[in-house]
């Protein structure tokens, strides 16, 4: 769903006209953005799920165990080199910088032989045409989420209560969806008897 179609709908949801110009869009897209923000933190904790998954990687030079970081990493979720997977203790990550730490790693010159797989920053959405990098099923999130926080912050209660209704429902429905894309093991549904 673009930027443009979410306005939209969080107009429809908090003033029940989708034109409305009531709020500007500026602050439109503050909410949306914040929700976007907020859908990001709650998927962040299941590891092998790469919401906004980046690919980065560098020559080793021979001799140099310290390499910068791309600006825009948010969490670090593989190291390799050579095309090896690396364990935790071979490499230590500080804020700007990771540090190789086995010196076999970096005793010749390796070309782009330093991969990081990486979650990045997100991208506020600016565009009226920019679609945020989640899954379609989740994008009502974001303007559902985006008008309730309008509805608090303007004391608009009526809507503000339908509306955390729906998102308290809806958070465990996005953790069940990236648990399951990130587990091995299934959550088992009990079974249930049923007379016919």
């Amino acid at each position: 769903m673009i930027l443009e179609k979410l306005r939209a709908k969080f107009n429809q949801k908090v003033f029940g006209n989708s034109a409305s110009t009531i709020a500007p869009t500026t602050v439109i897209d503050d909410y949306i953005n914040e929700a976007y923000q907020k859908f990001l933190i709650i998927v962040l904790p299941y590891y092998r799920w790469r919401v906004n998954g980046e690919i980065s990687d560098t020559h080793i030079l021979a001799g140099q165990k310290e390499y910068i970081l791309p600006g825009d990493l948010l969490r670090v979720l593989e190291v390799r080199v050579n095309d090896v997977l690396l364990t935790d203790d071979q490499y230590t990550i500080f804020d700007k910088s990771i540090m190789l730490e086995d010196e076999t790693l970096y005793e010749e010159d390796l070309e782009y032989g330093l991969a990081l797989t990486y979650q990045d920053e997100y991208t506020a959405l600016a565009e009226t045409t920019d679609v945020p990098n989640i899954p379609t099923a989740f994008h009502p999130f974001l303007y559902k989420f985006a008008s309730r926080e309008y509805c608090e912050d303007f004391q608009i209660w009526d809507k503000f209560k339908t509306l955390d209704n729906w998102i308290d429902k809806e958070i465990p429905v996005i953790e069940d969806h990236y648990y399951l894309k990130t587990n091995k093991q299934v959550k088992m549904i009990p079974a249930v008897e049923t007379n016919y």
